[in-house]
């Protein structure tokens, strides 16, 4: 068995189930299986020749699990809890610890996220580098763009498409054991000068 896709090289039935079985372990994204394997083109090609077989606009229900990609403790659990008993579908969390490790698993195309939580200002190169899709704002009926101050939206917007919308927002301080530390701190420089002498 060999399905020809694209670049017309055949994929050989092992070439598939290897394919396959990285799909299944979350390795490479569905966009990656279909098109290495040629399902993409296979399924369009049926689609148009049997409309019964076209996605729906819209769903009455969703199915399967959603894999989310977030931060460390970033969410409540509850929240999650609460989603998976409104909808029936399970969340797979999966967790990063920085900016940098998230962009290199999305390059290498080993993911298989539904959502994903990065900082703002990396939005942006997601979209140069072609790894994320404009957001279908109608499928969010409770965002309102014009509630939000831009400096929290205008990241997520990139050519006149919304990529992103803001979950959560907020600032880093510091505490202080004024028994250790007796000098006065009012800026982030004192901080810091503070931080390289001890």
């Amino acid at each position: 068995m060999s399905i020809k896709h694209d670049n017309e090289k055949p994929t050989s039935a092992a070439k598939l189930m290897d394919e396959l079985y990285r799909f299944k372990k979350g390795s490479v994204t569905r966009r990656h299986f279909l098109g290495v394997t040629g399902l993409g083109l296979a399924t369009s090609v049926l689609a148009t020749a049997m409309p019964g077989l076209r996605p729906r606009k819209a769903r009455a229900a969703i199915s399967g699990t959603l894999s989310l990609c977030t931060w460390p403790n970033y969410h409540n659990q509850a929240n999650l809890d609460q989603f998976s008993k409104d909808t029936g579908v399970p969340i797979q969390v999966t967790i990063f610890g920085s900016n940098e490790e998230m962009l290199a698993k999305l390059q290498a195309g080993g993911t298989g996220w539904d959502v994903f939580v990065p900082t703002n200002y990396t939005i942006s190169t997601y979209v140069k580098l072609g790894l994320i899709d404009p957001i279908d704002l109608s499928k969010l009926p409770n965002f309102d763009p014009s509630t939000n101050d831009g400096r929290f939206t205008g990241e997520g917007t990139v050519d006149g498409k919304v990529y992103a919308v803001p979950k959560d927002w907020g600032t880093t301080g510091y505490a202080v054991n004024t028994k250790n530390v007796t000098d006065d701190m009012t800026t982030w420089k004192q901080f810091w000068d503070l931080t390289q002498t001890t």
